[in-house]
């Protein structure tokens, strides 16, 4: 899969990057296909949104919370997910600063407040729904334009280097002198970025306590032409419930009734790779889709499997068969604890 030289691969390592080892988001080998060859049951959410590539940024959990939210608005308002145009489409990196709480007691932040901002560490898919859940207000892709700023620097790293060491030279002589060349800087993220900012913005921007702070505000600022009501207003609903537990059966058949219902989950605390046995990282993915195969000799005999939409472009999603994968290897056998799954239904 292609990886794009982005602002924010300058920044920090992720939780939710990419490695060598061996994954445990592969489709189920050949062989045992060949042998589960019965498909009992299947079901499959349509009218997903399109499939996108968090590329080497750490927000795996955005670009998750805004697939299922952006299905859950399409659904309620009986419209089409794909294609949207970019003042429909929820923007991935408008969910980061909701999965990272201001506040542990608070649990999420709120679109109006983004100084949680982190493009690593822990972020949570679930917690943006919850911020969703208070909020019902969420930004377009109009805002942040992640994918022209992905292929815009796809190939010139040095170039991206170069923005970015402006930018933060101009950063960190505010904070150290108290003044900066605000038209430089708007000039740096208009013209260079291709951001839609303005000097407002900016200086809301620059009173940040972090420079990863500073990048997000200065990009996505207020940007209230591009805001997006969700509509009805949504519910989040997770599983296990607080203080509670649950094993694989019980996740699984939980699994199973909210696809029933016509709604995608977001799965949380995944382990994407495995190294010496034991888990490297962490990722977010969605959930769009259960089949049961078993054994034509031996229909008693299954395996179940799950589908899901990743944030690793569309090339991993068709070498790894749309996203079909052995969920005993997906979820692990182990016990789940609060809000393993997350979605959304109407308030």
């Amino acid at each position: 899969m292609k990886k794009y030289k982005l602002v924010f691969i300058l920044l920090l390592w992720s939780r939710c990057g990419f490695s060598s080892v061996i994954s445990t988001l592969r489709p189920i080998s050949p062989e045992i296909k060949n042998t589960y060859s019965l498909t009992q049951f299947e079901t499959i959410i349509a009218n997903m949104p399109r499939v996108r590539s968090q590329d080497s940024l750490g927000v795996c959990f955005g670009f998750s919370s805004a697939t299922v939210v952006q299905h859950y608005a399409c659904l309620e308002q009986k419209s089409s997910c794909n294609p949207l145009d970019e003042m429909k489409e929820i923007s991935p990196m408008s969910m980061v600063a909701w999965a990272n709480p201001n506040d542990p007691n608070k649990r999420a932040g709120t679109w109006t407040n983004h100084s949680n901002i982190r493009f690593s560490g822990l972020g949570y898919g679930a917690l943006g729904h919850f911020a969703l859940d208070k909020n019902n207000m969420t930004f377009s892709e109009s805002c942040y334009p992640f994918d022209q700023l992905a292929n815009r620097y796809s190939d010139d790293k040095e170039a991206i280097e170069t923005i970015v060491e402006k930018l933060k030279a101009e950063y960190d002589r505010f904070k150290t002198e108290g003044s900066t060349c605000e038209e430089c800087l708007l000039k740096l993220v208009q013209k260079d970025l291709g951001a839609k900012t303005t000097l407002r913005d900016l200086a809301i921007g620059l009173k940040q306590k972090t420079f990863e702070q500073f990048l997000y505000t200065a990009f996505v600022g207020s940007c209230e032409s591009g805001l997006i009501a969700i509509t009805p207003p949504a519910k989040m609903n997770m599983f296990p419930k607080q203080n509670e537990t649950a094993n694989y059966k019980e996740l699984l058949g939980e699994i199973k009734k909210v696809l029933s219902l016509g709604r995608p989950l977001i799965l949380d605390s995944v382990c994407p790779y495995y190294e010496n046995n034991k888990c490297t990282g962490g990722h977010s993915v969605v959930i769009t889709g259960y089949r049961s195969i078993c054994k034509k000799d031996n229909p008693k005999d299954c395996r179940d499997v799950l589908k899901i939409q990743n944030s690793w472009g569309e090339d991993w999603q068709k070498r790894n068969d749309d996203g079909w994968l052995d969920a005993k290897i997906l979820l692990g056998d182990k016990p789940f604890s609060e809000g393993a799954v997350s979605w959304l239904t109407p308030q």
